[in-house]
C-alpha cells in the first residue's frame, strides 16, 4: 500500500546503502497498467488514479532508479497486470559455463513479472503467481544456489499450469547488465513468508 513517494524514496535509500557485492530483490504487488498508445507499462500506487497519470510509475522511471543503485546482483519482481513490459528490453544470454560465483560478478537487473501484456489474477491473500514464487523459493536449499532463470522456469511451468497468464523474464538493459549475468538465489535457513 505504498504511494508513489514511498516507492520513489524506497528505491533511493537502496542507492544510498547498497554496497557492490550486496543482492537486492525488489518486489512489486500492485495496480498496473500499460497504454495501447506507447506500450509503455506503469505500476499504479496506491495514490494513482486511473484518470491522470501524475502518479503512475513508468518502466523507464524504475529502469532509471534501478541503474542507479551500485549493487550487481538485482531482481526486480513485479506481481501486476501488464507487468511484462519490464522484461522487453532483452532477454538473458546465460553463460553455461560460468559458476554461481562468477556469474555474482558480472552485472545484472533482471526484471520477473507474473504476466505478459495482460491482465493477471489477484488472490484472496496472494495471487497464484506469488503463491507459487514463495512455494519455489522455499524449496531452495541451503547452501544451494539458483539461478533466476532456472527459478522463473519453474514458476512459468506452474503459474501456465493453472492460470491463463505466462510470466516473463528478461534484462533491465537500461539498469546495466554484463553478458552472462543472472541473478543467483542463494539458499538459507530461513523461509519465505506468505502474507
Amino acid at each position: 500500500d505504498a504511494t508513489k513517494k514511498q516507492i520513489a524514496t524506497a528505491l533511493r535509500t537502496l542507492q544510498e546503502n547498497a554496497a557492490e557485492q550486496d543482492q537486492i530483490l525488489i518486489y512489486y504487488a500492485g495496480h498496473g497498467y500499460a497504454s495501447a498508445k506507447t506500450g509503455v507499462g506503469y505500476w499504479l500506487p496506491v495514490d494513482a488514479t486511473t484518470d491522470s497519470g501524475a502518479n503512475w510509475i513508468s518502466t523507464a522511471d524504475v529502469g532509471r532508479l534501478l541503474s542507479r543503485i551500485p549493487a550487481k546482483n538485482i531482481m526486480m519482481i513485479a506481481d501486476s497486470c501488464y507487468s511484462g513490459s519490464f522484461t522487453k528490453e532483452q532477454k538473458i544470454s546465460s553463460a553455461k559455463s560460468l559458476n554461481p560465483f562468477e556469474i555474482r560478478q558480472k552485472r545484472a537487473v533482471m526484471a520477473f513479472s507474473s504476466g505478459g501484456d495482460e491482465p493477471v489474477l489477484d488472490g484472496e491473500v496472494n495471487s497464484p503467481f506469488t503463491r507459487i514464487l514463495v512455494k519455489h523459493l522455499n524449496s531452495i536449499k541451503s547452501g544451494a544456489a539458483v539461478m533466476g532463470e532456472a527459478l522463473y522456469q519453474k514458476v512459468k511451468t506452474d503459474v501456465s499450469a493453472e492460470t491463463p497468464q505466462t510470466p516473463q523474464y528478461g534484462v533491465v538493459v537500461s539498469a546495466g547488465y554484463d553478458i552472462g549475468g543472472d541473478f543467483v538465489l542463494e539458499g538459507e535457513s530461513r523461509t519465505v513468508k506468505q502474507r
